[in-house]
């Protein structure tokens, strides 16, 4: 017959030990991101991406400052946009640009999961449409939510992907328009 030489004390102990780290992994919240208010319609960049402040040079948080924070930092984040209505300006994405990959002009690239968020605000792209490109580009393994915000007015152009956005990651729209 073959024995343990150790005996289960050493067992029990490891397992004493093993069992509640292995919960305490488990029950861990998941990563909170950052959250960027965005408080003006401008269209300008972040003057810092991943110092972790949305802020322009002008001093103020716009729809593109905060994709661009978003983007420089890790785990998913939130933009909040004001509540849409009568009086609110509508933000408009105006820099002219195509081809690149970090918002630095035309559509907004999302490169790390996010979430945008506005009580029904209107994103205009007007001036998107004469730049040739969308108001999004979701990039592949990205997680794009989308709530309360309409788009309007914004086209690749012909011959381009995407009518609005590109999705190559995957997006879940409530109560938005594109």
């Amino acid at each position: 017959m073959l024995r343990n030489r150790f005996g289960t004390a050493p067992r029990l102990l490891l397992a004493s030990i093993a069992l509640p780290a292995a919960l305490t992994a488990a029950a861990a919240p998941p990563q909170q991101g950052a959250v960027f208010d965005v408080d003006s319609a401008g269209d300008e960049l972040d003057a810092v991406p991943g110092d972790g402040a949305c802020r322009t040079a002008s001093g103020v948080c716009t729809l593109r400052a905060a994709v661009m924070e978003a983007n420089a930092l890790e785990g998913p984040d939130t933009i909040r946009l004001p509540a849409g209505g009568p009086g609110t300006p509508t933000p408009s994405l105006n820099l002219a640009g195509t081809g690149e990959d970090d918002s630095l002009s035309g559509d907004l690239d999302i490169l790390d999961d996010l979430t945008i968020s506005g009580g029904g605000m209107m994103i205009s792209g007007a001036e998107a449409s004469g730049l040739g490109d969308r108001a999004l580009h979701v990039h592949a393994g990205v997680t794009l939510n989308l709530s309360g915000v309409s788009f309007a007015n914004a086209d690749a152009g012909a011959g381009q992907n995407g009518v609005g956005l590109l999705n190559e990651g995957t997006v879940a729209m409530v109560e938005t328009s594109l």
